[in-house]
């Protein structure tokens, strides 16, 4: 039993809005810590008020704190049966709870009178999942009062939400020295240990606590994370399960139990899909298909696998299988097709008289709409190389292996626009879409039951260095200001400039708007063929140094004169370095100059 060093008051004003179920409920309010939740304690109860969803309560408690990083859950219950109130919390049916909410009592430590309105959540116990709907919002007033020593822990949480590790540490030590026996502080210095990335050290707290606190669901929780941080979200749902076995009220535990789990299943099927890119790149196309089948069938609702599949279905000859799994991406993601395609536009469809349709080419689909705003692909085209094309003065042919589609227009400028466009993707290699990690990055720090800022860093942090892989060798990407001839929209503070993010791959470099990840669909706003002709230059003007022009990148190529800024010289010359060494794979000479006099004049682009 730890001792009492801290002590709320609090009052239960009201409430309001209750669901009501065709009925109204006869409510009352539960008041319990987090610890005592785990223990299956009883917490604090207000008189139950028959027959009302706007229930007015204005009873007081005084609740005893032994865990300064606790949390208050304040919980409605319905009392229609009386039953209910001599039920154990963790036997009582779903159904009966009206709503929850939390508060963490470090919001509290500024020692000042709270008094707010809470919005109800969603109750599960981590077995019956809630199947009615939550409503309402409970008004609660709380005042807290503790021993001096627990300022130390306060100031160490906030140290850590502005990343300063080491501080927190140093306080969080000071005060193990104190409270030796309080898993939550023990806690603590695993997150500290994390925010600095110490990862052994911190799954080696973690596992301390489990080993000498093991009825505590708080060092499942930490461990969990430390093992997740790490890439092991398998052995992360193997600790959750235990500690929802001991804290299944715990609304962190169940949360951060439900979301691994998803994750563990989600993380296998992308490591798959990483091997099925592998293997189509080295021609191994059936091994291929049978993975992103399989990867389709865990994760029905992602689109990417299933346009993965129909670019390998293309190549292995298969356009049925593709023009089915086209059909499924656009159905599961409509804004794909419509997000910066190739080419798309109204024409008409066969005949001058037939009404117009949208026509889109994307990957290596044609896919027409019978209206833009369709989320079903009435008809689509692979292109291939058994795909040819007719052309006659106003009408177009797609004739592919299956079937083909006619457009027409009497503008015959734009029709040759469109054939010129079909034929490229027609002659190129085939190969899978542009892909990145950033959505798996984004989906993992995610971490339920911890908005610190520092954990999520740390996630990225972690999982960027185990992902490094993914980029092709030799590539190099950054967040840089840059301006195209043709790029237009809104201007960052740098005149007449663009903020892109360039990416630069084997034999291009790609600029986008942000940096591309899965849930963007990987669409390069513009994109530069780099040729051994392809000269780079690094222009040195002094002159331009007192703004904001930065250092200027210079890149010719047969498209014209296309221009990066960087606000350091090092950069740019990293820059120029992987340019050049792209350009020299390429077989060219790379050029590298030194002054804006080199002879790279910049074209009317």
């Amino acid at each position: 039993m730890q001792s009492v060093c801290g002590r709320i008051q609090a009052t239960v004003l009201q409430a309001r809005g209750l669901r009501s179920d065709g009925r109204h409920p006869s409510p009352f309010c539960l008041l319990i810590t987090g610890t005592h939740r785990d223990s299956d304690g009883t917490g604090f109860s207000t008189e139950v008020q028959r027959d009302t969803n706007a229930p007015f309560w204005n009873e007081s408690f005084n609740i005893n704190i032994d865990n300064p990083l606790d949390v208050i859950e304040v919980e409605i219950w319905d009392g229609e049966d009386d039953r209910i109130l001599s039920t154990p919390i963790s036997q009582r049916p779903v159904r009966d709870c009206l709503g929850r909410s939390t508060i963490e009592i470090s919001a509290l430590s500024d020692k000042r009178a709270f008094e707010q309105w809470l919005p109800l959540e969603p109750f599960h116990n981590g077995i019956e999942l809630p199947t009615l709907p939550t409503s309402g919002e409970v008004l609660v007033r709380l005042q807290y009062n503790y021993v001096a020593e627990w300022d130390r822990v306060y100031e160490a949480v906030k140290a850590l939400d502005l990343d300063e590790g080491e501080r927190a540490l140093e306080l969080t030590s000071s005060v193990m020295s104190l409270f030796p026996s309080i898993p939550h502080i023990m806690s603590l210095r695993a997150q500290c240990l994390l925010c600095l990335g110490c990862t052994k050290d911190a799954l080696k707290a973690a596992s301390s606590i489990v080993t000498t606190y093991p009825r505590d669901a708080e060092g499942y929780w930490i461990k969990a994370t430390v093992l997740e941080l790490n890439g092991k979200s398998g052995d992360a749902v193997e600790v959750m399960k235990l500690g929802i076995a001991i804290a299944p009220l715990n609304k962190k535990v169940v949360e951060c139990y439900h979301r691994l789990k998803n994750k563990s299943t989600s993380d296998l099927v992308y490591d798959e899909v990483l091997k099925a890119r592998e293997q189509f790149e080295r021609g191994e196309l059936q091994e291929a298909a049978s993975v992103l089948t399989w990867a389709v069938e865990r994760n029905p609702d992602a689109y990417l696998y299933p346009l993965y599949r129909a670019v390998v279905y293309v190549a292995m000859g298969r356009v049925g299988n593709a023009v089915r799994d086209v059909a499924r991406v656009v159905r599961l993601n409509p804004a794909w097709i419509k997000h910066e395609p190739v080419m798309s536009g109204m024409l008409r469809k066969d005949s001058s008289l037939s009404k117009k349709r949208w026509f889109a080419l994307k990957s290596r689909f044609l896919v027409m709409l019978k209206h833009q705003s369709d989320k079903e692909a009435a008809e689509v085209v692979p292109l291939c190389k058994r795909t040819f094309l007719k052309r006659q003065r106003t009408k177009l042919e797609v004739v592919g292996p299956e079937k083909s589609i006619a457009m027409r227009s009497s503008d015959r400028s734009l029709l040759d626009a469109w054939q010129q466009a079909a034929q490229k993707i027609i002659d190129s290699d085939i190969v899978l879409p542009l892909d990145d990690t950033d959505a798996q990055l984004e989906d993992s720090v995610e971490l339920i039951g911890s908005k610190r800022k520092w954990l999520k860093n740390a996630a990225k942090q972690k999982l960027s260095k185990k992902k490094k892989h993914f980029l092709v060798p030799g590539g190099m990407e950054g967040a840089i200001v840059g301006e195209f001839a043709w790029w237009g929209g809104k201007h960052t503070s740098r005149k007449k400039k663009l903020l892109r993010w360039f990416l630069l791959k084997p034999d291009a470099l790609y600029a986008f708007e942000t940096r591309p990840t899965a849930k963007t669909n990987l669409v390069a706003r513009s994109k530069v063929e780099l040729e051994s002709s392809t000269r780079v230059a690094l222009v040195d003007d002094e002159a331009d140094h007192s703004s904001e022009a930065g250092f200027e990148v210079r890149i010719a190529s047969g498209a014209g004169v296309h221009r990066m800024y960087t606000d350091t010289r090092n950069d740019a010359e990293q820059w120029i370095a992987k340019l050049e060494e792209v350009i020299h794979r390429l077989g060219g000479a790379g050029d590298v100059l030194q002054d804006s006099g080199s002879g790279l004049e910049e074209s009317d682009g």
